[in-house]
């Protein structure tokens, strides 16, 4: 454990606390601090960090830059600063800051397999082969992204007893993809190295189709059900009360991304738990304020308002702890629009993009409330510098909704197709879907499409549908319009 400013790096618990709280911090940059502190008598050059942070495998250096400046981030440091951090430039950096008590040491002096994961190459059939190594990519990054203290590392050979293998990792993930008519099939199991013991199965299948949204939604069927038993079975073997409010924050995002209604209310349960202990940590506020959003805005119940102020108050409560926070400021911004106050939501939107000027997300939340406001232009240039429209699902849906706003139909169709694939209980979606089939004169499909979601939510009406969808006049009473031509009630 180092201690510094006000600061303690935790090692023992992967944990960076600032007065005590703790502090947001992605695995790779824990790393890279627990490099920089324990290294601090000397400059860290490109390759130590590459051997110590990433296993020896090469990276961009725009990588190692975005790293670089996420631990500045955490310490409250910056590049113009360098209070902490300092650049020496053409060698590399250096950890400049007085540290008390041991220190900790660097990644590579630890045992080599505890707290890994690898993911092995999925077997496939013909029909799947080009499925196989983006799955794995998918699959191995979902791992490396998620602040559990798991590490990933390479793995190319079959699992056996005793072999190196269960000497590089201690769990590794196995799977086979094949096709069956129109719809393509994943198994994947869990392996504890050293027994050989299989922790957990998950079976998924998804309609074929474009292979950028399979490789998406197998992704997130095999790592959501198994980071949830990594945790609970695997190297916090402690158990529950063990738990820090990153565990929390981990597993009740990884079930909300199910994106169904009993889904979303678990992870709701996960987060307020984790809350009880962590009532000081921004991010679960954040999530919490997400988790009420979506509920809210997939019209899963009818007490819709109930879920938006409690969006917002979770969202302050982020904000409260933690001005800069990107995600609750998104999250904010989103349900005051939905309360009316659309300059507001800007407002917040726009803080959201001040902290964070590079990330896309706060970008693309701005140019969802300027669409609202009816500055389509503006939207438009803001998705333009920072939006790639086939990156994932949210992106979907807000490039559909915003083109669908902007009257362009034939270009918003296949956007909010490829996302009513990928989370179809998301019910709002078949409402847009079926306003812009009217549109291009598909009337029998919009007419389907409403009847299905009446069908789905019975207590859904005209009125609940306005709660969640603050578009600009007079697309706004046309969509309701069309809507009502369909038979959904006024209320």
């Amino acid at each position: 454990m180092a201690t510094f400013e006000n600061f303690t790096l935790d090692r023992k618990r992967r944990e960076l606390r600032r007065d005590g709280v703790t502090v947001a911090v992605e695995p790779q940059v824990f790393d890279l601090l627990v490099c920089l502190v324990a290294h601090r008598d000397r400059v860290v050059d490109r390759d130590m960090m590459l051997a110590e942070v990433w296993d020896g495998r090469i990276v961009s250096e725009s990588t190692l830059t975005t790293r670089i400046n996420a631990a500045r981030r955490a310490l409250g440091d910056s590049g113009r600063e360098q209070r902490l951090i300092r650049t020496v430039r053409g060698r590399g950096f250096r950890f400049v800051g007085e540290v008390a008590g041991d220190g900790a040491d660097p990644p590579g002096e630890s045992a080599a397999r505890h707290g890994r994961i690898g993911v092995l190459p999925f077997d496939s059939d013909d029909a799947t082969s080009e499925l196989a190594a983006p799955l794995r990519e998918a699959v191995t990054e979902s791992f490396s992204r998620n602040p559990s203290g798991l590490r990933t590392t390479d793995l190319g050979r079959l699992v056996t007893p005793g072999s190196p293998l269960a000497e590089q990792a201690e769990f590794v993930v196995a799977g086979r993809l094949y096709r069956q008519g129109k719809t393509v099939h994943v198994s994947a199991q869990l392996i504890e190295t050293e027994s050989n013991n299989i922790l957990a199965a998950v079976r998924h299948d998804v309609p074929a189709g474009e292979p950028s949204v399979i490789v998406s939604l197998l992704d997130e069927a095999v790592f959501n059900r198994l980071i949830q038993v990594m945790y609970l079975r695997g190297p916090r073997s402690t158990g529950p009360l063990a738990m820090t409010g990153f565990d929390y924050l981990v597993l009740a995002r990884a079930r909300n991304t199910n994106m169904k209604p009993e889904d979303n209310w678990a992870a709701e349960t996960i987060a307020l738990d984790g809350l009880e202990r962590f009532n000081g940590f921004a991010p679960l506020h954040a999530l919490l304020s997400y988790i009420r959003l979506l509920r809210a805005s997939s019209l899963w119940r009818p007490e819709v308002d109930d879920d938006i102020q409690a969006a917002v108050e979770a969202a302050r409560r982020s904000i409260a702890i933690d001005a800069s926070n990107s995600w609750a400021l998104q999250m904010l911004a989103i349900a005051l629009a939905y309360q009316g106050e659309k300059e507001e939501g800007l407002l917040a939107s726009e803080r959201a993009a001040a902290a964070y000027p590079t990330f896309s997300g706060p970008i693309t939340n701005r140019s969802i409330l300027l669409s609202y406001l009816g500055r389509i232009e503006e939207a438009f240039r803001d998705r333009a510098t920072k939006l790639n429209p086939n990156a994932w699902r949210n992106d979907d849906l807000d490039w559909g909704r915003l083109l669908y706003i902007a009257g362009r139909y034939d270009e918003a169709l296949p956007y909010l197709q490829r996302y009513s694939v990928m989370a179809p209980l998301t019910n709002l979606i078949e409402l847009i879907l079926a306003a812009t089939h009217h549109a291009l004169g598909e009337t029998d499909r919009a007419a389907e499409l409403v009847a299905r979601h009446r069908k789905a939510m019975p207590w859904s009406s005209v009125e609940l549908v306005r709660k969640v969808t603050p578009y600009p006049e007079p697309k706004r009473q046309l969509f309701y319009d069309v809507l009502r031509r369909y038979g959904l009630p006024q209320r």
